[in-house]
This record gives structure tokens, sequence and C-alpha cells, in this order.
């Protein structure tokens, strides 16, 4: 059985959940956790770009000519689950066999 969260397109819903995590986390620790390319993919999606969440963590993949990018908002509780990294590394392979960049502020 996969416990491994799935991939989503980025909605509205999703756009605006990231954006309230992310400035949370950003309020929290004084640290960003996407850069500006990821708020403008966010805002504008490319089609291949998608998110993971696990509870309030959350991984955003963002599709680029022969290359993917993933951005982690991570969840401030240490208790909480960890962002599905993993989950979206393979995601983006399965989806093209690109490098990734993986993006982690702070």
């Amino acid at each position: 059985m996969d416990t491994h969260p799935a991939a989503r397109p980025i909605d509205g819903a999703a756009r605006d959940r990231i954006r309230t995590l992310a400035a949370r986390v950003h309020r929290a620790t004084g640290i960003a956790p996407l850069g500006e390319a990821a708020w403008r993919d966010l805002d504008h999606p490319d089609p291949g770009s998608f998110v993971m969440e696990d509870g309030d963590a959350i991984v955003h993949a963002m599709r680029r000519p022969g290359a993917w990018v993933l951005g982690v908002v991570p969840a401030l509780d240490p208790t909480a689950p960890r962002p599905p990294i993993g989950a979206a590394l393979s995601a983006a392979v399965d989806r093209g066999d690109d490098p990734v960049t993986l993006w982690i502020a702070g």
C-alpha cells in the first residue's frame, strides 16, 4: 500500500495554502522557504509543475526546460510529518529523466 502523498497540479487552493504556510515559516524563522522563481511558477504554473503535501509540510515541484526545481516549505512543528521530498523526487523523475535541484532554505 502506497502511503506517499499524491502529486497534485497547482490550483488556487494549493497556492493559497503554500502562501499561508510559507508566510508562517518566514515569520517564525526569518527565512523565506521559497524563492522568486517558485512564486512566479505558483502564480502562473507550468503545466508540469505540481505540489505534494503531508500535513503542513509541502514540496513544490517546478518544471523548467530540461530540469526540475523542488522547493520545500517545512512544517514548524518538529513532530509533524517531514516534507515528502523523496516522493516528489520520484514523481519528478517519473515525468522526465532530467536533472533535479532541491531548494531547502535555511
